[in-house]
């Protein structure tokens, strides 16, 4: 595997993997890197379907916590937009993207899950928004992209995981299977519709995309403002110190 990111082509399928151990946490650069990925796949008339799956016990832990505590208000903002770039390539990728997760989809893990147009679940699969743990307000709007509203308010206000099982009676994953099928299952969905005609599928997403447009843009924008206000606040610095250093937070009022 070249870089952290791999791309191969099987019978139509793209298949792009992520590999950064331990926990495959994400930081700017490899923003950066999905959105090139995923503007050149969209591109591509050679493929009809993307695979987006990682390297790993857990699909992806989230943020790289020690480059987000070096943000200030203004480097905050552009690093934002490279989170947007990355989460709206895939949503905007004109060919359906299904997603393989197993184990941990926590903060932007989960909103890279939330950005598939299908999510295959391991049995073990678990996800979560713990931003709010590390007073950060982020990913509310793909949170309520992928749940219905009470199931999105609850992982957003207390930071809590949903299991798979329950993320499938919601709707927000398509199957649920073990982990030892995980591939298996989402390259079936895959080849299934890279036997569909090409154009007609491209359509098909540009149209679902026209009618379930929920103004991610316009959203993530409006999550920043509020993380900007919390930016200069004692309890976002106390936040960001405890977990790196593995101890209870100590918020004062």
């Amino acid at each position: 595997m070249m870089g952290k990111i791999d791309v191969r082509i099987e019978n139509r399928v793209a298949v792009v993997a992520y590999s950064n151990p331990p926990v495959n946490a994400t930081d700017s650069r490899d923003y950066d890197e999905f959105t090139r990925i995923f503007r050149e796949l969209d591109q591509r008339s050679d493929i009809s379907a993307v695979v987006l799956c990682t390297e790993g016990k857990g699909f992806m832990a989230g943020n790289d916590i020690k480059e987000l505590k070096t943000h200030t208000p203004e480097g905050h903002a552009a690093y934002q937009q490279r989170l947007i770039d990355a989460f709206e390539s895939i949503c905007d990728c004109r060919h359906p993207v299904i997603g393989a997760v197993q184990g941990y989809a926590l903060g932007a893990g989960f909103v890279f899950a939330a950005c598939c147009d299908m999510v295959v679940a391991s049995e073990d699969a678990y996800f979560a928004l713990p931003e709010i743990t590390l007073a950060v307000i982020s990913g509310v709007g793909y949170a309520l992209k992928m749940l219905p509203e009470c199931a999105a308010r609850y992982i957003c206000l207390t930071g809590k995981p949903l299991g798979a099982k329950e993320m499938l009676n919601f709707g927000a994953v398509n199957r649920v299977v073990s982990r030892d099928k995980l591939m298996e299952e989402t390259m079936e969905i895959a080849g299934n519709i890279a036997k569909l005609p090409p154009n007609t599928v491209t359509c098909m997403k540009e149209l679902l995309n026209q009618h379930c447009n929920n103004e991610h843009r316009r959203k993530f924008k409006l999550e920043d403002a509020y993380t900007g206000r919390l930016f200069g606040l004692p309890e976002k610095q106390e936040a960001v110190n405890a977990f790196l250093e593995k101890r209870e937070p100590n918020y004062k009022s």
